[in-house]
């Protein structure tokens, strides 16, 4: 399948590299020298800065009900199995039930909103959780065109916290975080995202953990080896999954909520929807 490479060059908040600066020029060339066997490759500059979670909500209007879309942060890495995973994840599972977002490409170890580490059996090949994905993820056109709407509806003021549990999203920055909006979502219109289980606990992207706005103090080690850089998935693994694929069937897949307490399909009134 046909895969478009868009790369979005933001401008730091500050104005503290211009932009005709030196270092942008370089970084210009490297960006306009990418190629790729399976598409266009296509570099948007910023002219001011925007920030991330204006360039995420900017970046795709799809056109199709076919088209999928994987967002990746400058600081994450892929599995070389990462292209051939994600085609066919979408050829498997075209189209989604009206109640997934999309695929998680990210093993997420811990839930970031409660803290708590997440276990999952290694029989269990897929899993729907309610839990955003923003270290690597295949979203859907048309779930994708309903979250844009729903923010759409929003004043600029509108903070997305869910009151009724004490997540640690509420205390995300409204400006700057996209992932916050789109948990609100997920939370109120009953939305998931599946998550494929990896063997030996690795993962199709992984995080770098570069400083930012979201990570302006670099975690521990421990927290890195824990929870933000699991190892990726080699080629040795891809017999397993495929294995792993093989057994897709939304009916007897395991429910997790956004803490990930397992549920079900019938507790969340998602029968008949697919």
């Amino acid at each position: 399948m046909p895969v478009k490479i868009t790369i979005f060059l933001d401008v730091p908040p500050g104005g503290t590299r211009p932009l005709g600066s030196d270092e942008r020029k370089r970084l210009l060339q490297v960006l306009h020298r990418i190629r790729s066997k399976h598409g266009p490759v296509t570099v948007e500059k910023r002219e001011k800065h925007i920030g991330l979670k204006k360039n995420v909500l900017s970046s795709w209007v799809p056109q199709s009900a076919k088209e999928y879309a994987v967002f990746l942060e400058d600081d994450i890495e892929v599995s070389p199995l990462f292209l051939y995973l994600s085609s066919m994840y979408i050829t498997k599972m075209h189209p989604l039930p009206p109640y997934v977002m999309g695929v998680s490409l990210f093993n997420d170890r811990v839930n970031q909103l409660t803290g708590k580490v997440v276990r999952v059996l290694d029989s269990v090949s897929f899993r729907l959780y309610q839990q955003a994905q923003s270290w690597g993820a295949i979203m859907s056109a048309k779930q994708w065109l309903g979250f844009l709407d729903f923010t759409a509806t929003l004043g600029n003021e509108f903070d997305p916290n869910i009151t009724e549990i004490a997540y640690g999203s509420n205390n995300w920055d409204k400006h700057s975080s996209w992932k916050k909006f789109l948990l609100y979502y997920m939370f109120y219109s009953e939305k998931y995202m599946v998550y494929p289980t990896f063997p030996e606990n690795k993962s199709i992207t992984t995080h770098h953990v570069e400083a930012s706005e979201h990570f302006p103090v670099r975690p521990s080690a421990e927290r890195l080896q824990r929870e933000l850089r699991p190892k990726l998935l080699q080629v040795s693994d891809l017999p397993t999954m495929i294995a792993k694929c093989n057994y897709l069937d939304w009916r007897a897949m395991p429910v997790f909520d956004m803490s990930h307490n397992m549920t079900s399909m019938e507790e969340r009134h998602l029968v008949g929807l697919g």
